[in-house]
């Protein structure tokens, strides 16, 4: 009989929380396993390799663009009469985009929630931050073009000014 109310109770708890907050504690839970020193090294990015590459995506209902970031070139496409253009970075605006990469902590950046919603309105463009690193792929949730979240704001701003 107890087992019996104690699943009544679990599921009816479960049912008023949303995903988010039933991942939360198990998110909790496993960032407390990991050693200080896993916290500021491992999850950090590395410095770029010829082999990474950062997307940034932006998209509406008929528009997308898309800016690449692949070992020093820079890729910028987009919906429309406009071909796709490919230009070396200049060595400075590497040097400044590099630092900024590296201040990233790529494990966090799937679960950065955006700040506003205008998007879901048609009032902004929705923008999406995908980096693939070390064989792994590091995508965002998609987020309002001129309000990122703030953790990826330095880095969002500084792609932006590669142009």
């Amino acid at each position: 009989m107890k087992k019996v109310l104690v699943l009544c109770v679990l599921s009816i708890f479960l049912s008023n929380c949303s995903t988010e907050e039933i991942a939360t504690p198990i998110a909790s839970k496993s960032e407390s396993i990991l050693s200080a020193s896993d916290k500021n090294n491992d999850f950090f990015a590395k410095p770029i390799k010829s082999t990474t590459e950062v997307v940034l995506s932006i998209s509406t209902r008929g528009f997308s663009s898309s800016v690449c970031i692949k070992n020093g070139m820079i890729t910028k496409n987009s919906t429309g009469i406009v071909p796709p253009t490919t230009t070396q970075i200049s060595i400075s605006k590497l040097s400044v985009y590099n630092k900024k990469f590296a201040a990233l902590n790529l494990v966090k950046i799937p679960t950065y929630n955006a700040p506003s919603c205008l998007r879901c309105a048609d009032q902004d463009l929705g923008q999406t931050l995908q980096i693939k690193h070390d064989g792994v792929t590091y995508t965002s949730k998609t987020y309002d073009s001129t309000n990122p979240p703030a953790a990826l704001k330095d880095f969002i701003t500084c792609i932006n000014g590669l142009n």
